[in-house]
């Protein structure tokens, strides 16, 4: 199946008419047409009605629809890995993030990229619980906690962080430091919790959550 050929499917689907995707690629309705006819008699059965009013999907143009997607990615994916392996790498990449992720890592990220990749562009989005949203189109996934369960995906840890608590030398010389989690609870403290993340629960080193 000729790629070029799915890709102008696509193109004619999205303006709605032959006419359209022609005038958005610049290229003559007859030759959009003739690529058309062509990926019909791949696939054997006709993918559109057109009509004066425009194009509609046929039952086989919905799969074909559907399913060139997965291929059409699958192509630009291949593109994308085969120049990266000549340092090459160019196009989007696109990065899921947490929500609230520290803007210290949040920069870091975009710098360790374009200095690792330079020519690409980097898009990221920011989502309460990446890890709930694996079917969403991504790249690179930055998640805290266990890896995914799932054959097909794999996690590496590129950073570790110790939450600390700090206190003002004033506060600790009028309420004394504490020296077992026990005696924290007498404290007076403030946190902050990332959304989704339960507020108030503190994991510690040793094991557990204090609260």
């Amino acid at each position: 199946m000729d790629i070029r050929n799915l890709n102008i499917f696509f193109q004619i689907v999205e303006a709605g008419s032959v006419q359209g995707a022609a005038r958005k690629l610049g290229l003559s309705r007859s030759a959009l047409r003739r690529c058309l006819d062509e990926l019909e008699a791949v696939i054997g059965a006709p993918l559109l009605h057109r009509d004066p009013t425009g194009v509609r999907l046929t039952p086989a143009g919905v799969v074909t629809l559907a399913e060139g997607r997965v291929l059409l990615e699958a192509a630009d994916g291949l593109r994308r890995n085969a120049r990266a392996a000549e340092r090459e790498a160019w196009g989007t990449l696109r990065v899921i993030e947490p929500l609230g992720l520290p803007l210290a890592m949040h920069v870091s990220v975009l710098l360790a990229t374009h200095l690792t990749l330079p020519k690409q562009r980097v898009v990221i989005r920011q989502l309460e619980n990446p890890l709930s949203n694996l079917n969403e189109p991504f790249e690179l996934m930055l998640h805290d906690g266990p890896a995914p369960d799932r054959n097909a995906w794999f996690s590496r840890v590129i950073l570790r962080a110790n939450l600390r608590l700090v206190a003002s030398r004033d506060y600790l010389e009028r309420r004394g430091v504490p020296k077992t989690v026990e005696e924290l609870s007498e404290h007076d403290t403030l946190g902050w919790s990332r959304p989704g993340q339960p507020a108030g629960h503190w994991p510690l080193l040793a094991g557990g959550r204090w609260r």
